[in-house]
């Protein structure tokens, strides 16, 4: 799990220069994430430790010229087939998003235990950044291969 959470904050570092590379490493990666969801076991909390939340806008921007073939996307909001509404995603803010949170699962690795970092990641995923990694992932998939 945070070997997964390191690889994905490499990568939002660094990413490949060509976009049909970077697409595709970022799909692996966050499949990647995905995973070691489902690999880690649950966990307790055990600790108050509060890791530093980061400022989003300055997340976002550092994150944008990076990724520049990504932007708005459209998505559904679930609900029932009556009531399908649109809505718009935007992938920078995605990015940014998970980024965020794996910096405080990374912070917690560091300075508390494997297990608060653990209970975080999983945290993470149920309430906020696994729908933005779903989300993400549906769309960079229709731009791989279905565009």
């Amino acid at each position: 799990m945070i070997e997964a959470a390191r690889a994905y904050l490499a990568f939002i570092e660094n990413p490949p220069r060509e976009t049909a590379q970077r697409l595709t490493a970022l799909a692996e990666i966050l499949d990647r994430l995905a995973v070691a969801y489902h690999q880690c076991g649950e966990v307790r909390s055990t600790a108050d430790a509060e890791p530093p939340e980061l400022n989003h806008e300055k997340l976002r921007e550092a994150v944008a010229p990076r990724f520049p073939e990504l932007g708005i996307y459209a998505t559904i909001e679930p609900g029932a087939l009556d009531d399908l509404g649109g809505e718009v995603g935007d992938a920078i803010d995605d990015l940014a998003h998970i980024a965020n949170e794996m910096r405080q699962v990374d912070w917690l690795a560091k300075n508390t235990n494997l297990d608060e970092a653990t209970w975080q990641f999983r945290f993470g995923y149920r309430t906020h950044w696994g729908r933005h990694l779903m989300e993400l992932r549906r769309h960079i998939h229709v731009m791989l291969y279905q565009a």
